[in-house]
């Protein structure tokens, strides 16, 4: 090749990589732009963004769907990964305007109290949705109990079978809840849980009361698998009507 082509070559290189990065820097300036506009609200259709629900990579899993998702973290309330995520929980509850965060922590209903070294197990934000009604049900019990209670609420589906739960609790959603009253008032929250069933014939919560005429504790599940009683229920409902 003669020294002016050489020359020519080259120019039409340099040519070539001047395009070439003007192109990079064009494109590198179009996606800054698209991200700051996301950032500020952009063009998001109305609605979206600022919303109350779980973030939009987190879909509600419907009730039922098989199987059930493993528990999203477990371990010790020490354990780092434990603490913002209880955080994250409450104030996503707390943005239900039926719930007034009475008489329940996220904490509790997360706690497994037969799992040593595992006390917490949080669930896939997918399922957090379940809890609402269910908690509405539960504070308007305890308010009109007038006493504090001690709930039980999540179970991951290693847990459930290891302390003898049904294989398709509502627990493994995180739509159940179990409620103990003092010692004192156990019978008082029976009467008032049968009594709610009974007065709300369209009311769609599976309740179980265990114990009669002394109750141990209750189970409510709300718009989780429909309206439906067992254990000792029955006979604390012939007492209400």
């Amino acid at each position: 090749m003669s020294k002016d082509n050489q020359e020519t070559y080259i120019c039409r290189l340099l040519e070539d990589a001047q395009v070439s990065a003007a192109q990079t820097i064009h494109l590198l300036e179009e996606a800054e732009r698209a991200m700051l506009e996301h950032d500020q609200g952009g063009d998001e259709d109305p609605g979206e963004g600022d919303d109350d629900g779980p973030e939009p990579d987190h879909e509600p899993i419907p009730y039922g769907s098989w199987p059930p998702p493993a528990a999203m973290v477990s371990g010790p309330a020490s354990d780092p990964k434990i603490a913002p995520l209880l955080e994250d929980m409450e104030a996503y509850l707390a943005s239900h305007e039926e719930l007034t965060g009475a008489g329940w922590s996220p904490r509790e209903i997360c706690t497994m109290p037969k799992a040593p070294g595992r006390p917490v197990a949080i669930p896939v934000r997918g399922l957090w949705h379940h809890m609402v009604p269910t908690l509405a049900l539960y504070e308007e019990l305890r308010e009109l109990l007038g006493q504090p209670c001690s709930l039980r609420g999540y179970r991951p589906p290693d847990y459930n079978a290891a302390v003898g739960g049904a294989s398709r609790s509502a627990h493994l959603w995180f739509a159940a809840l179990d409620v103990y009253a003092p010692v004192d008032h156990r019978r008082d929250l029976a009467e008032l849980a049968a009594g709610i069933f009974a007065a709300r014939p369209d009311l769609e919560v599976g309740l179980g009361i265990y114990g009669y005429p002394h109750s141990s504790n209750i189970h409510i599940d709300v718009g989780a698998k429909g309206r439906r009683t067992w254990a000792d229920t029955q006979q604390w409902l012939s007492n209400a009507k």
